[in-house]
């Protein structure tokens, strides 16, 4: 029985691993596919910032109603509801007529995204608690693969041809879809229905507003690195190929290779230590960036902003599946729609600076490095509110403790 249950744990797993995989190339496919869209419909900086605003308004929609849908009716509904979703958008993404064809696309998109991140972040928590922030942070290394393969992939293998990606990912998404419909999952954490008022015990929390806000600041950064990244280099004067090995062999390597190595890290050291020592190396590397011109000294800098960001958000989530051992799914997709927002404004501010500004991309890009010094302090914050907060189940205990001990 016990064999039985580690090999079920086992196979969901590599499905949550592979899930996480898929959503680091749909991150990295939106900035590696809109150079050649926006050649070929003549699309402005505003109205690629409208595509990124309305991808990230899908992801922040996605992830809201993930969170009760996954604690009511199960993490593989919401797992296959995301697949499908992703699947459709990427099919239909490279034969969109128009401009308002490419919003639909991508809110489609967004709404996959939003929703397989959550199911599958989900499903990692519960795999072993004792262990959490390692695992989480160990296979969310898997989004850097994705990040790292696709822009490489769009560069050389498809010889440039970006769109073509979209296809790539659509059978991936198609064949994860299938795997999933087969493999057993655990029941909903609460079967008899989701209930609002289930929900209103986290709003009574600092903690959660304070680990939401810093999603929010750190998805800013790090999802604008990839979308914003490659046309900010291009425009400084980098062919299309090179910008993208940029992002791929720095930024998103550094993402993955900073997954594997902090998953040992954050076996010894606390999450909110790690926390607060990356968003400073973040504040650092972002700014450094935007000052360089060679592609080698650029792609340095872009690996070690890849590292210092590598586990912040596995961190943010570990710290939701400690902390609120009830309504766990619900609480991450809170979280995790204000890092969408996040996306949201960082990516229609870059675009909306970098249309009204003289100074361009270069100007609009500053907006990472602001974003990463605000994270720095919220996760001083969060420290200050980890020390003194208690879990779930430990206020549980506490009451039943209050109500049967003797007066």
């Amino acid at each position: 029985m016990g064999e039985q249950q580690s090999s079920s744990k086992l196979r969901l797993l590599w499905a949550a691993t592979i899930a996480i995989f898929l959503y680091g190339m749909i991150a990295s496919v939106a900035g590696t596919i809109v150079p050649q869209l926006s050649i070929r419909m003549r699309l402005t900086p505003a109205q690629i910032g409208n595509l990124f605003l309305i991808q990230a308004a899908g992801m922040m929609a996605a992830s809201l109603a993930a969170g009760p849908l996954v604690d009511s009716r199960g993490k593989k509904t919401g797992m296959l509801a995301s697949l499908l979703s992703i699947t459709i958008a990427l099919m239909t993404l490279p034969q969109a007529p128009s401009y308002a064809g490419l919003l639909v696309g991508m809110a489609l998109l967004g709404l996959g995204g939003g929703s397989l991140t959550t199911s599958a972040s989900a499903l990692l928590s519960d795999i072993n608690p004792r262990r959490r922030a390692s695992i989480l942070t160990l296979t969310k290394s898997s989004y850097g693969v994705g990040g790292f393969l696709t822009p490489m992939v769009g560069a050389t293998l498809l010889a440039g041809n970006t769109i073509a990606l979209c296809y790539v990912i659509a059978g991936l998404a198609l064949a994860l879809l299938t795997a999933t419909a087969l493999l057993p999952f655990p029941p909903p954490s609460t079967p008899g229905g989701f209930r609002l008022r289930a929900a209103k015990p986290l709003l009574r929390k600092p903690l959660l507003y304070m680990v939401s806000l810093a999603m929010f600041f750190y998805v800013a950064c790090e999802v604008g690195m990839f979308n914003w990244l490659p046309k900010y280099l291009i425009l400084r004067g980098l062919p299309e190929a090179t910008a993208l090995r940029v992002v791929s062999l720095g930024f998103a390597l550094g993402l993955l290779i900073g997954r594997v190595a902090f998953a040992a890290v954050l076996l010894r050291v606390p999450t909110r230590a790690v926390a607060v020592g990356c968003s400073i190396a973040m504040t650092a590397t972002t700014a450094v960036i935007l000052g360089l011109h060679s592609a080698t000294a650029t792609g340095i800098v872009a690996f070690l902003a890849g590292i210092a960001m590598a586990p912040m958000f596995p961190s943010m989530v570990a710290i939701i599946g400690d902390r609120f051992s009830s309504t766990t799914a619900t609480a991450m997709g809170i979280a995790i729609t204000s890092g969408w927002a996040g996306l949201a404004v960082s990516s229609r501010l870059i675009g909306a600076i970098s249309s009204q500004s003289a100074g361009g991309i270069g100007m609009g890009m500053l907006v990472l490095p602001t974003f990463s010094a605000v994270l720095v302090i919220l996760s001083v914050l969060c420290w200050i509110i980890l020390r003194t907060a208690r879990t779930d189940s430990e206020i549980s205990s506490a009451r039943t403790n209050a109500l049967t001990d003797p007066v």
